[in-house]
């Protein structure tokens, strides 16, 4: 449903319930809004703002991860040579 048809939709239960009991539905009516805007209201451009921080410092913390891992496998790549060459397999471990 659109915002335009809830608010005519309850203009009009509104004045049904007036012209029903005028005396106790005289002051009141109905507003509707977004519910995304009532709980984010002028804050949301600071929500956005934040988010895309905790984005980037995501983004760099997988960066960070992937060039450790990058590290350790190229600081191995000597010993997987000499196991290779001695006819271990890649995922083979010593037994400590």
């Amino acid at each position: 449903m659109t915002l335009a048809g809830a608010r005519a939709e309850m203009d009009s239960i509104s004045t049904r319930l007036q012209q029903i009991d005028p005396d106790s539905n005289r002051d009141w009516g109905a507003t509707v809004t977004f519910l995304r805007d009532k709980l984010t209201g002028t804050i949301r451009p600071v929500l956005l703002v934040l988010l895309g921080a905790v984005a980037l410092v995501l983004l760099i913390a997988c960066a960070n991860v992937a060039n450790l891992v990058t590290a350790r496998n190229l600081a191995r790549k000597k010993e997987i040579a000499v196991r290779a060459a001695l006819g271990a397999s890649r995922g083979a471990r010593f037994s400590s």
